[in-house]
């Protein structure tokens, strides 16, 4: 995601000021919100092309068990099927490019790649190359014979099987990899070379592999991983049993980048997953003599012949027929995966029956009509599938609808109808899928059900004032994420997300208890399939939580999600592709939170994109329609970085009333961010306050720089953080009034040690803050006495900072216990803190972590010099109490004194019997 064109004034002003104070911090953390760059990497689905070549009438549907076989038995895969036999075609070039393997069923004509152009030689090609062959080949064919040979094939039996783990793969005689023109044929020796021979039966060679490298038995050296599978029958269906399509699976896996899915099912005949859905082709069934049989986009499917209106389908020969067998009782939800054509609203409805059975064509009351098809239905893999939907015309679409079908243990096997209603219609498939579960495009397209979540926490915990540390990452991967971005309540506990690692490298969504005893990885996030590196506090309605992710979305700018309860997640908005310069489009890009919420309205800020490249407000409904531009920052000035009304808004608007108030981190007046407000229907944008421009090395000023962060609004005024600036160049903590007036600083964050970065209470803040009362909370990413933030707190009545607590150094690797970098908000539970460390911990991947609030202690003397300390924390918790007599050496030295448990009320009493003319106490969590 390169941002070229951008503010070149802005950016090299930012670089000087922060490069020693903040920028040692954005280089230690990564820091999310200035390494939006940081997007552009994730980990894409494995693409499969099955080439089932020119010569099988079948086409796909021919080898749709082989399809099936990949979709079903491998997590994360693309598979794109079609006749890509004639390799001097561009555009069949342009699939195999786009390929991570290849796999050539029996019918493949093998000339295509027997070219002049070693590129396209079956032992050149360096992606690994799988074929399926039920006969041996000869001539110009892969993987079958025009011959009758059928007396040489040999059924799968495991009782014959004599190579540990296979089964079922049959053929008789010798098999070799052909070392003139990538062919295979029968005249080897039947040795492999220096393949490895991977199932045995009746002692011919069944499944043979070659890593990349090695020769065959000819001599034929491979530039990538070869597979060869002989498979009993036709070659278009796969092994019979689960075994024999297990030892398919292991072998596909380790000759290939594929990944198995935990606890893999079959797309065979027998056996098969539990978590499959139920999917009916549409030309499966028995069809009305009116209907057709098409090829559309690679998809077989079926339309009617001839239009007819009524509330029914009219006659038998409108009526298409189907016998289904499900997988056990239940409630299912029908989907219908289908393709509206160019006449629209005049080409967008069928008919289907009201319930199970064999219906008459005539009776208006046995059909439901499904209707208004052309402005309705979903495209995006991670899309959750309602009824709604807005994907148009002239695309395959999957479509719901809210009728209900009941199965009844003992009556498993049901008559499916559905009728034709109008001529340009196509329909593909039908899916089948308990009612109870919220289904993407992703789970119809592959027919599985959603992967189940689990509860993970590789390092103990709650572990002190960690509930939850999240686990070390290998190569950008773990199982629960990598640096948390913002907790919110939910429900009985709290939900959030990471900007980063999980299953595919681009963050999670998460729930968790409060205890943290339970935490549950609700859904990985994809940069690539739909969503990443998601940013900002999530916004809670119900059994719903949104946010917004920095990359993804179907334009690679980013999105609004919107995250059930159950885990699954939908794409509500999709921001505009950026323009050939990286900078521009109609929308705005790179979104880093959502801070507002009136009714079924959400308010958010775009960090980049719009018609200058400096970000927009935007609104979008809770159900993704009526996305609306509210405003577009303005241009910068190429040389100083300023302009009338900000730019690149980090921090999200809240909203008081009919108006939104929020900070943009740069540009203004002065080049150093504006705190704006804006009406709701986004009229009347005021700027109410410039920051000052900042010393350009030492990167003070004299009322902060660069608002990072959200507002929070209280009785007319507004309170917000700057991430530098301040007398200390580290930022600070401000108020200012609705309309502009009484600007004035609570707190300048003090200045950093220049070697060590540590100082007292923490510096550079960039998360909004929380307010309580009187009483504002909230965390410095950096400083402290562990040079790793804290979290603060003071009171706007009498504005003197509290530090509540100070982050532990961390180790080279980037480790310590509780976690490091706050840079998001706290919230709060009950008498507790919680929040999350963007780093730190353990894994070095960060941490949720929980803090009493402090009840700051009445302390009475007694007669004999000591003393009675009375303290209220957070109920049935314990505390050590420490104590110091040195304030002003950094870093403090704090010494425990005691543990104590809290009561119900979270009450305890101290006392120290020390007598010292000068001491300082604190109480930390355990």
């Amino acid at each position: 995601m390169k941002r070229s064109g951008r503010n070149q004034g802005f950016a090299v002003q930012t670089s000087r000021l922060l490069s020693k104070r903040v920028g040692r911090l954005l280089r230690n953390i990564g820091i999310a919100l200035v390494l939006v760059s940081a997007c552009a990497s994730s980990r894409g689905a494995t693409t499969v092309v099955v080439d089932h070549g020119a010569s099988w009438a079948g086409g796909v549907s021919g080898n749709q068990s082989t399809v099936d076989f990949f979709n079903n038995s491998f997590s994360n895969v693309t598979v794109l099927a079609g006749d890509y036999s004639d390799t001097s075609d561009a555009g069949v070039r342009a699939v195999l490019a786009s390929a991570d393997v290849l796999v050539l069923c029996r019918t493949t004509y093998s000339g295509g790649y027997d070219t002049t152009d070693e590129t396209y030689y079956n032992s050149s090609l360096t992606i690994p190359v799988i074929c399926l062959t039920s006969y041996l080949s000869r001539d110009t064919k892969l993987g079958w014979e025009s011959g009758d040979v059928a007396s040489s094939v040999v059924d799968g039996n495991e009782t014959t099987v004599t190579a540990a783990g296979a089964s079922v793969f049959g053929v008789s005689g010798t098999v070799d990899w052909w070392s003139g023109t990538g062919e295979f044929n029968a005249a080897g020796s039947g040795a492999a070379g220096e393949g490895e021979i991977l199932a045995l039966i009746g002692g011919y060679n069944l499944a043979v592999g070659w890593m990349a490298g090695a020769r065959s038995a000819a001599g034929n050296t491979f530039s990538g991983n070869r597979l060869l599978f002989n498979i009993p029958g036709s070659g278009n269906t796969l092994p019979d049993t689960d075994e024999g399509v297990q030892a398919m699976i292991d072998a596909v896996a380790a000759y290939t980048s594929l990944i198995p899915r935990n606890g893999s099912g079959s797309s065979g005949t027998g056996g098969g997953a539990t978590n499959t859905l139920t999917v009916v082709e549409a030309e499966s069934g028995i069809l009305g003599t009116e209907f057709g049989i098409n090829t559309l986009g690679g998809a077989t499917n079926i339309t009617i012949s001839v239009t007819g209106g009524g509330y029914s389908p009219g006659s038998d020969a409108r009526v298409a027929t189907y016998t289904i067998t499900f997988p056990g009782a239940d409630t299912y939800q029908l989907y219908a995966r289908l393709y509206v054509g160019v006449d629209g609203y005049n080409d967008d409805s069928f008919f289907y029956a009201t319930s199970f059975g064999s219906k008459s064509a005539t009776t208006d009351a046995d059909w439901s009509m499904a209707n208004g098809l052309a402005s309705t239905g979903f495209t995006v893999e991670q899309e959750a599938v309602t009824s709604g939907g807005a994907s148009g015309t002239q695309i395959w679409k999957w479509v719901k609808w809210d009728t209900l079908f009941t199965v009844n243990e003992g009556s498993l096997t049901q008559t499916f109808q559905v009728g034709g209603r109008e001529d340009g219609l196509y329909l593909d498939k039908f899916v089948f899928g308990p009612s109870d579960e919220v289904l993407t495009v992703e789970n119809l397209d592959s027919g599985f059900l959603p992967e189940p979540t689990f509860s993970t926490n590789t390092f103990d915990g709650p572990f002190g004032m960690a509930v939850h540390r999240f686990d070390e990452v290998y190569e950008n991967i773990n199982r629960d994420g990598e640096h948390p971005v913002g907790l919110a309540p939910f429900g009985n506990g709290l939900c959030g997300m990471t900007f980063s690692g999980g299953e595919q490298g681009d963050g999670t969504v998460f729930t968790m208890s409060l205890d943290g005893s339970e935490f549950s990885m609700a859904a990985p996030l994809s940069s690539a399939l739909s969503a990443g590196h998601p940013q900002g506090t999530p916004i809670v309605s119900g059994s719903t939580f949104f946010g917004t992710a920095a990359a993804g979305g179907a334009n690679s700018a980013g999105a609004v999600l919107a995250a059930q309860e159950n885990g699954r997640v939908t794409l509500l908005q999709s921001f505009d592709a950026l323009s050939n310069d990286a900078s521009r489009n109609t929308g705005g890009a790179y979104p880093c939170a959502l801070m507002a919420q009136s009714g079924a309205t959400l308010y958010g800020a775009a960090s980049a994109g719009g018609a200058h490249g400096e970000g927009t407000l935007f609104s979008v409904s809770t159900n993704g329609t009526g996305f609306t531009v509210l405003h577009t920052f303005s241009a910068l000035d190429a040389v100083h970085g300023t302009n009338a009304d900000g730019a690149v808004p980090y921090g999200g608007p809240v909203r008081s009333g009919d108006i939104l108030y929020g900070t943009a981190s740069g540009g203004g007046e002065h080049g150093a961010g504006v705190v704006y407000s804006i009406a709701s229907d986004g009229s009347d944008f005021t700027v109410l306050y410039h920051f000052q421009s900042v010393d350009p090395w030492m990167a003070t000023n004299s009322g902060g720089a660069f608002p990072c962060s959200g507002l929070v609004c209280s009785n007319n005024v507004l309170y917000g953080t700057t991430l530098s600036g301040g007398t200390g160049g580290c930022g600070t903590l401000f108020a200012v009034g609705i309309d502009g007036s009484g600007f004035t600083v609570l707190h300048d964050f003090a200045a950093t040690d220049p070697l060590a970065d540590t100082n007292a209470g923490g510096a550079a803040p960039c998360a909004e803050l929380l307010l309580c009362g009187n009483v504002l909370y909230g965390t410095a990413s950096a400083g402290g006495s562990g040079a790793a933030g804290s979290v603060f707190s003071l009171d706007i009545t009498d504005p003197v900072m509290k530090t509540i607590y100070e982050f532990e150094p961390v180790s080279g690797a980037g480790t310590n216990n509780y976690g490091a970098y706050p840079t998001a908000p706290v919230v709060r539970v009950g008498n507790s803190l919680y929040g999350s460390a963007f780093g730190g911990g353990p894994g070095g991947a960060g941490t949720i972590f929980r803090l009493s609030i402090p009840a700051y202690a009445s302390v009475s003397g007694i007669s004999d010099g000591s003393l009675m300390i009375d303290f209220v924390g957070a109920p049935n918790s314990s505390c050590v109490v420490q104590a110091t007599e040195d304030l002003s050496s950094l870093p403090v030295v704090w010494q425990d004194l005691s543990t104590n448990l809290t009561d119900s009320s979270g009450r305890w009493t101290f006392y120290d019997a020390a007598v010292l003319s000068n001491r300082f106490y604190r109480a930390q969590s355990l």
